[in-house]
């Protein structure tokens, strides 16, 4: 499987050409982006067996992410040499280069503390949909190599990327003179959303002066948007995120639980300081993060958490509407209000999602949602209708249940208003998580069955 989805890759970056270093606006970037998918999974049905193309293609990917990585890169210039061999030398030699980064992308989904290689699988990850594969596809070619240094901060080296998607590309740096000393540097690569990042200079000395020394938001030491690639350097945070962590925490489920319990009133806690703790040029201002979600959530070595992406949703979130709307064949980027939708779908109020004024309740909804995920101990699994049911079928206790219910509230007035109303809820939980199935007696059993049929019978008659 793994040489269809090499040779389905090359030929979709292949035909839809000129392949650039970056393309310079979101809307061409998103639109590229979709030309790729579609010729990618247009090639890659004709080619894969007959087994559900999604299917085939997380086939792929694992098959990729185990392969050791000389065996690879060596594979996808056999495949792709015989695939693009009517295309010109150079086309085939860009191509070649750019899927060769697959591996890298894949791993990188796939790390976690039990395996930070990526190598392997991990327990709960799944394609959901065919626009999932774009987060490993390469729509554009890698800016930076390791050993550049970023302009305008010559003491850095590159060393490895760490990320890449349409805002840009981050990077692990090392210190030239203090070796052991790193930081992550993300790029802005698009030049359109450059105006947003500017937009949000407030947000951004927010974090990076009143933030400064909070334990559990990613330090942010310089920026430099001055340079020809934009940049901000943060602390690196070398253990992963938040959705490889859970898979290390206890089976049982009131562990589990507690564990979840403890993480949510530590994110909601740092949240209400943003929320309500902040001023800028002496007046109260309230720092929402509004892409809460298990990915923005690093730990380090001592498994401490920290929220990372605070003070620039919005430009990542212009980035995500405009692909998907290019995807959609629709051209708006804000609504009627002005203000961008963000935030990512899975974890995004309505309010979000029709373009609200922020406010602190959209953190309290995507801290609901993962509260969700976490107790079940599956960050990829979404919050569906039936919540309420899966968890009472777990005797989650009525208190947590009512608790998820006043985060997730689809009116926001009926939603805890801010972090710290939820950090409140979170503390007064009982002791006792998991209620024990109740027993009921023979005579209990007949009364609720006689019960049950009178209530049938008459409504057979109605």
């Amino acid at each position: 499987m793994i040489a269809e989805l090499i040779a389905a890759a090359g030929a979709a970056l292949a035909v839809v050409g000129p392949i650039a270093r970056n393309v310079n606006d979101v809307v061409k970037l998103a639109k590229h982006s979709q030309d790729i998918l579609k010729a990618f999974w247009g090639r890659f049905k004709q080619k894969a067996p007959d087994v559900p193309p999604l299917q085939a293609a997380e086939q792929g990917m694992v098959e990729i992410a185990a392969m050791p990585e000389q065996q690879f890169q060596q594979k996808v210039e056999e495949v792709l040499q015989l695939e693009l061999r009517d295309e010109p030398e150079e086309v085939r030699t860009q191509v070649i280069s750019m899927v060769q980064e697959m591996q890298k992308t894949v791993r990188t989904q796939f790390a976690r503390a039990e395996d930070p290689t990526g190598a392997t699988r991990p327990l709960n990850w799944c394609l959901n949909a065919e626009d999932e594969i774009l987060t490993t596809l390469p729509v554009y070619a890698t800016m930076f190599k390791p050993g550049d240094s970023p302009e305008g901060a010559p003491n850095w080296i590159l060393e490895k990327q760490l990320g890449k998607g349409g805002m840009g590309e981050v990077w692990l740096a090392r210190g030239k003179r203090m070796t052991n000393t790193c930081r992550a540097f993300k790029f802005c690569l698009n030049p359109s959303l450059l105006p947003f990042l500017e937009l949000e200079m407030s947000n951004i000395e927010l974090v990076q002066n009143e933030l400064a020394d909070h334990p559990h938001i990613v330090k942010l030491y310089e920026v430099n948007f001055e340079t020809e690639s934009p940049w901000l350097q943060y602390e690196y945070v070398d253990g992963g995120e938040l959705g490889s962590l859970v898979t290390t925490w206890p089976e049982t489920l009131e562990e589990r639980c507690w564990k979840a319990i403890e993480a949510l009133t530590t994110l909601g806690d740092t949240l209400d300081y943003c929320h309500n703790k902040l001023s800028f040029a002496g007046q109260p201002r309230a720092l929402i993060h509004r892409d809460m979600k298990p990915q923005n959530v690093l730990y380090n070595r001592f498994n401490t958490l920290k929220i990372t992406d605070m003070g620039i949703s919005h430009t990542q979130s212009r980035f995500k509407l405009q692909s998907m709307n290019t995807m959609s064949q629709h051209s708006m980027t804000t609504t009627s209000t002005g203000y961008v939708r963000a935030g990512t779908a899975m974890y995004a109020s309505e309010q979000q999602l029709r373009g609200d004024k922020p406010h602190p309740a959209d953190d309290v909804h995507a801290l609901g949602v993962m509260a969700y995920q976490l107790i079940l101990g599956d960050t990829y699994r979404p919050l569906n209708k039936d919540w309420y049911h899966v968890l009472e079928r777990k005797h989650i206790c009525s208190e947590l249940i009512s608790l998820l219910a006043h985060s997730i509230a689809s009116d926001v007035q009926d939603r805890y208003q801010h972090a710290g109303e939820m950090v409140e809820a979170l503390r007064a939980l009982p002791r006792q998580l998991i209620t024990p199935p109740k027993v009921f007696s023979k005579t209990e059993l007949d009364d609720q069955f006689r019960a049950e049929v009178n209530q049938r019978q008459a409504e057979a008659k109605n």
